[in-house]
């Protein structure tokens, strides 16, 4: 499903669990699932989806496009989707309707069906991908991969040496022996602002993540921009603008993910790789995903409500 463009693999199982995935006119809600894509239907909401393709027609149907994110811009594939699952105060009353998400700033005639690669904050801006390659988005989510993401970000006050020492030393140890001494992770930016502004590049993980790094330093983020995922950079994209990768930047982009440029990405979970028998319409348990989804009260949420938009 996920490399039909359903949806990231994640997403997918969340599609099966809450039940709207059907398989032959069956819902289907236990993972995994395992169907004959020469031979078995699968309908999400209802609409058919076409799962068998040539290798070739695979690799050219691909899309992947860079976004800047602005401010005020969900990161997901609509409002139902929001990081904190909450509407702000007053949307409602004054009738605004669902929040814009980063897929209403995509206008083009012709692109497949595409979902959000390196969520951010509501209030966060900076680069995010989109694409209906469902390996690659797999590979860029889970943290195993090791695909590095830089930030700029503006902190309240000036922070202590001994506080930036330690954040450094954790940024450090997720990048291993892939740190470059020539390149500092973390590097102040010199400012005349009381402020504190750093560039930060790190491998994020469900334990280490850019927002709860600096929350629990009890640092206090005026602002989160995202500039680069791996070798993909935000440079020359204006805010709320958008732009196809390179045959380039893709090729690097799948190389730093540890994936072939040159063939269809192929699922990494085992049982699953033939054509005509055994493909997975999703992979894991439902304990696994809930456990990957995380509490609803998260430190990137915790901090995120804390943000005054006068602080912009």
């Amino acid at each position: 499903m996920a490399d039909a463009g359903v949806a990231s693999r994640r997403d997918c199982e969340a599609l099966i669990e809450a039940g709207r995935v059907q398989v032959n006119g069956r819902p289907v809600r236990t993972l995994p699932v395992f169907i004959n894509p020469r031979a078995d239907r699968v309908r999400v909401d209802g609409r058919e989806v076409s799962l068998e393709s040539s290798p070739r027609a695979v690799r050219e149907s691909r899309v992947y496009i860079a976004v800047h994110k602005p401010d005020n811009t969900l990161s997901t594939t609509s409002d139902v989707e929001s990081d904190s699952g909450e509407r702000r105060a007053g949307d409602e009353a004054a009738g605004r309707g669902a929040r814009r998400t980063v897929l209403d700033l995509v206008k083009a005639k012709g692109l497949p069906r595409l979902f959000p690669v390196g969520r951010l904050g509501f209030h966060d801006t900076g680069l995010v991908l989109l694409t209906n390659d469902g390996e690659l988005a797999n590979r860029l989510t889970h943290a195993r991969y090791g695909v590095p993401r830089t930030y700029r970000v503006v902190v309240r006050g000036r922070v202590p040496a001994d506080v930036l020492g330690r954040i450094a030393r954790k940024v450090a140890a997720s990048l291993g022996t892939d740190a470059d001494p020539a390149a500092p992770a973390l590097r102040p930016v010199p400012s005349e602002s009381p402020d504190t502004t750093l560039h930060v590049t790190l491998r994020e993980s469900p334990k280490l993540r850019i927002d709860s790094l600096l929350f629990d330093a009890g640092l206090k983020v005026k602002r989160l921009v995202r500039l680069a995922i791996g070798p993909v950079s935000l440079r020359g994209i204006v805010s709320g603008d958008w732009r196809k990768l390179s045959r380039h930047e893709v090729e690097v982009l799948l190389v730093s993910a540890g994936m072939s440029a040159s063939a269809p990405a192929r699922p990494t979970a085992t049982g699953g790789a033939g054509r005509g028998s055994g493909h997975r319409a999703g992979r894991g348990s439902p304990q696994a995903a809930r456990r990957r989804g995380g509490p609803a009260n998260t430190p990137s949420q915790r901090m995120q409500r804390g943000r005054k938009t006068d602080q912009r």
